[in-house]
């Protein structure tokens, strides 16, 4: 089973493959509305929601090839369904901005000892969004509405989580195009590991929304959304000005040590989705640096730079600024790291180890179930 993708010109019929690949996900639903009773569906209405992904990053370099000027759509062949024509027309456009994504962070402001921060002192950090080539693409001191984003009139391309407002029972299947946008500041760094905690979603409505505390983990962990939930889950408010710059406070149970504060976004333009990291790092009740001590040690095996997979889905490949935002929710408890992990390499074909061999990615024999394995 496979596909193919073609360009076409439109006008002399001459095409170009583009590629050919494989199928990494096929998931149909069946939808049932109306049933009186569990398990008695007499009456009923039936949809049927079907799901193919195409992936075909394993030879990302040899796939690779120009779109011809004169293209005028693109055609999907599907070996499963020749009789079936998908086409997608291409809309060139014209804009300011060009393609890729990056994120700059800046501190704003020094502590007040001038050398690291304590319990309790606010620190202030500056996000700024750009394109492949550097440029900016929001204005000095704000970023787009949710409003623009969610319609569209946004030029910029920039994403915001839409999770709330999206009927689509196909939620997991396409969770990442997710664009929830975060800020998170934890540490020391050579505390973190995968966390226990479960976070109350009723605390997202806080200035900043606790995810552990030393009491729990052994180390310190909050967070933002960009915009805030306030805004996410408030119609009324989709077009109240979003600034660039968020404030955290330092939590009062902090322990010393070197703290990262970490933020991702998603941008999707002219059809190009991309996915950004950026994480820089703080000192909080010492001037002494503490590093990140990791517990896996042959992910860089397959994850390296020369290699489609040399960036995880958030776009990096800094393995520290995952621990304080994949932690279980009460309601997503699949969202803590070590379930995530398990999950993400147990059903790929890129991934050809045996999963249950703990040795494979761990340093040490971990205590504990494997969480996220399939039986």
């Amino acid at each position: 089973m496979g596909l193919a993708l073609v360009a076409s010109t439109g006008l002399d019929n001459q095409r170009m493959v583009l590629d050919d690949g494989f199928i990494r996900r096929f998931v149909v639903r069946q939808i049932a509305t109306g049933c009186p009773a569990v398990n008695n569906c007499t009456g009923a209405s039936f949809s049927i929601q079907g799901l193919v992904q195409w992936r075909g990053a394993l030879r990302a370099a040899q796939r690779s090839a120009v779109i011809s000027p004169l293209a005028t759509q693109l055609r999907l062949v599907w070996t499963e369904q020749l009789a079936a024509v998908r086409t997608v027309p291409i809309q060139r456009i014209v804009s300011p901005f060009g393609h890729g994504f990056g994120i700059l962070v800046a501190r704003e402001g020094n502590p007040a000892n001038g050398s690291f921060y304590v319990q309790g002192e606010s620190v202030s950090f500056r996000l700024t969004y750009k394109d492949g080539a550097g440029n900016r693409i929001h204005p000095v001191g704000s970023l787009p509405t949710f409003q623009s984003t969610f319609d569209r009139t946004d030029p910029s391309g920039l994403q915001y989580w839409t999770g709330a407002y999206t009927n689509n029972t196909l939620y997991y299947a396409l969770k990442h195009r997710e664009a929830l946008s975060v800020a998170l500041l934890q540490g020391p760094l050579d505390k973190l590991k995968t966390s226990k905690a479960v976070v109350d979603p009723f605390t997202f409505f806080l200035p900043q929304i606790p995810v552990t505390n030393p009491s729990i983990d052994g180390y310190s962990a909050v967070f933002q959304t960009v915009p805030s939930p306030a805004i996410l889950f408030t119609p009324a408010a989709w077009s109240a000005p979003i600034p660039d710059l968020l404030t955290f406070t330092i939590p009062t149970d902090a322990l010393p040590g070197t703290y990262q504060f970490v933020t991702k976004a998603r941008r999707l333009f002219a059809g190009e989705p991309v996915n950004a990291t950026t994480a820089i790092t703080l000192q909080v009740g010492t001037a002494a640096v503490t590093a990140h001590v990791p517990t896996t040690g042959t992910c860089n095996t397959c994850h390296t730079q020369a290699s489609s997979l040399g960036k995880i889905l958030h776009g990096t490949n800094d393995r520290s600024t995952c621990y304080g935002c994949h932690v279980a929710l009460q309601t997503e408890p699949d969202t803590a790291l070590d379930i995530r992990v398990h999950q993400v390499h147990g059903r790929s074909r890129r991934f050809d180890a045996n999963i249950r061999n703990c040795s494979q990615c761990h340093l040490t024999t971990p205590s504990g179930p494997a969480r996220g394995i399939l039986p």
